[in-house]
């Protein structure tokens, strides 16, 4: 990418289909663009992404910092030919050029995603270990990063750890907003008290059958 500042006058829709065209020239540079479907090949990039992330295999803590793989390392080896976001070189260039950094770099980490049982995270299933999305720090700076790991301890900070942090966010949305209910309609406390407790209940039960069930599979 150049390093200019000027870009030709487009028109929102023409800057969007520009920057579109672009971004499928990147990935047709890599390989990883089908012109049948005219779309990202997942598979492609899954595999060439893979390559990267089965060698970010963290053991400890203290392992992180260096073992595992930052966003703006991974996209820069999977597509090369766009700046890191952020960088000096992306800052020089220009409004188009950064779109396509933005879109490209997107792209690529939006396929991380430890949350499946296939794509990547299956692929580090199939051997034994589970995708890890995080972040590290990187001087002061906190910055996305991704590695794969079986230690436990790892996995329960930065696996569990975001899932955790959403059930809780979610059950306190729940309790107190049918606490505000019970204010409004105190006649009504008894029934509100149940009907949380209730739900609850099924959610914990349920949580203990999805786990039972998953481990007979």
């Amino acid at each position: 990418m150049g390093t200019t500042t000027d870009d030709p006058v487009l028109t929102p829709e023409q800057f969007v289909a520009e920057r579109d065209r672009l971004v499928a020239d990147k990935f047709d540079d890599m390989e990883m663009w089908d012109h049948e479907k005219d779309a990202l090949d997942r598979g492609r990039l899954h595999d060439e992404m893979w390559t990267l992330i089965a060698k970010a295999v963290v053991k400890s803590k203290t392992e992180r910092a260096t073992g595992a793989l930052t966003k703006g390392t991974l996209v820069h080896a999977v597509v090369s030919d766009v700046p890191e976001v952020g960088s000096d070189e992306y800052a020089e260039s220009s409004e188009l050029d950064k779109a396509v950094a933005k879109e490209v770099t997107g792209r690529v980490w939006r396929e991380v995603k430890p949350y499946t049982a296939s794509g990547l995270a299956g692929r580090a299933h199939a051997q034994g270990l589970i995708l890890i999305k995080t972040e590290i720090s990187e001087g002061k700076n906190p910055v996305p990063a991704v590695y794969v790991t079986d230690v436990m301890e790892l996995i329960l900070l930065d696996f569990k750890g975001p899932l955790r942090d959403s059930v809780r966010a979610a059950t306190t949305r729940f309790s107190t907003n049918m606490a505000r209910v019970q204010k409004v309609l105190p006649q009504h406390a008894e029934t509100v008290a149940a009907t949380v407790a209730k739900d609850m209940g099924n959610a914990s039960k349920l949580s203990k059958d999805l786990l039972r069930l998953e481990a007979t599979n």
